[in-house]
């Protein structure tokens, strides 16, 4: 079989390039695209060298303590999570390779947020191109960002009593719904402006203000503004500060404390710790 191809690869040479050039050294010539045919049809694909079925090997055998701790969720909260978006990772194409799987995307984009490792490390661990990696993180990461409004939500006049019991029992302090704070997202340095961005630990970010009820569940998210911005003036510049402002039902009518740094009023009876 070999043997047809590399005659058909000379003939064909020999049609398009030869036709119209006279030459004594034919016999020289055949055989060097003969060794030519061979080379290709001898050497193998270059494969980087992966790790094989990781998932099914490792992680469906994993400790309920040792998948939290890779993927820095529960394996219940997993199984809840791919229920949710897994419709959204899949397309269906009637040619082509297929999308990655649904499991291995998840899978795969919570180790890129769970773990400093590289994406060569992650792509070489789940098998799959350092591309495809970086496309299974950004429609994993719209598909988190499709349901954010829904998971993270403020609390309803009833859910904020219920909170308020929450921070009373465990820390001694009455009307108190959340728990505010900051953190530094690390960035690359922007090409404009980048000192704007750099924080007092010396390094190119931005700020997330985060707010978490008694139970460590976010009610509310902000972020954008660069890292060397202050606490005080992201949160006054923040969607959750100007509802404070315009929306008194959002207090309950009365004193409401976000336990952070710095007590700074907002209005009347309403306080907010940063």
């Amino acid at each position: 079989m070999e043997n047809f191809v590399i005659q058909g690869v000379i003939t064909l040479y020999k049609i398009f390039f030869l036709r119209d050039i006279e030459s004594d050294n034919d016999s020289e010539e055949e055989e060097l695209i003969e060794l030519y045919a061979e080379k290709l049809l001898n050497s193998e694909k270059n494969v980087p060298s992966r790790i094989k079925y990781f998932i099914e090997h490792t992680v469906l055998n994993s400790t309920p303590k040792e998948f939290q701790s890779h993927f820095r969720i529960t394996q219940e909260a997993f199984e809840w999570l791919y229920g949710l978006i897994s419709p959204h990772l899949q397309t269906s194409r009637s040619s082509g390779r297929q999308t990655i799987d649904a499991q291995k995307q998840i899978l795969s984009v919570l180790w890129i947020l769970a773990t400093p490792d590289s994406y060569r490390s992650i792509a070489s661990r789940f098998d799959v191109g350092k591309s495809s990696l970086f496309a299974c993180f950004v429609r994993v990461i719209k598909a988190l960002n499709k349901i954010a409004p829904k998971m993270i939500v403020w609390p309803t006049e009833d859910e904020a009593i219920r909170i308020e019991q929450g921070f009373s029992c465990f820390a001694g302090i009455r009307g108190v719904i959340g728990a505010i704070d900051g953190t530094f997202v690390p960035i690359k340095a922007p090409k404009e402006n980048a000192e704007v961005y750099i924080n007092r630990k010396c390094f190119y970010g931005i700020t997330l203000q985060g707010i978490c009820d008694d139970k460590m569940k976010f009610t509310d998210c902000f972020t954008g503004y660069p890292s060397s911005v202050s606490d005080v003036r992201i949160f006054k510049n923040s969607d959750i500060y100007t509802q404070f402002i315009n929306n008194s039902n959002i207090t309950l009518k009365k004193i409401i404390l976000l336990l952070g740094i710095k007590l700074t009023r907002i209005k009347n009876g309403v306080y907010h710790l940063i």
